[in-house]
């Protein structure tokens, strides 16, 4: 079954992770968009995304999981503070 799913990105978030992630990144006239295959791809985007937000602790249990249920980077945000 095919179960990739898209995840709206701010352009600053696309900014920086696009040296890295170029492939797995989209624009549109939508906005800016990370496509995850599963859990693991969109658990290892936000590690690196931690580095935009200067937030290096762990994340916080479930969060990967939240937001690929979810299709929404609302939950990361929340663990580390940021605003969108």
């Amino acid at each position: 079954m095919y179960s990739s799913r898209s995840f709206p990105l701010t352009e600053g978030e696309f900014n920086y992770l696009l040296p890295v992630l170029n492939k797995r990144l989209h624009q549109s006239s939508l906005g800016f968009w990370f496509i995850a295959n599963d859990v693991l791809d969109l658990e290892d985007m936000l590690n690196r995304l931690k580095g935009y937000y200067d937030k290096y602790d762990e994340l916080e249990n479930m969060v990967s999981y939240r937001c690929y249920k979810d299709k929404s980077l609302i939950h990361f945000r929340e663990s580390i503070g940021a605003s969108a």
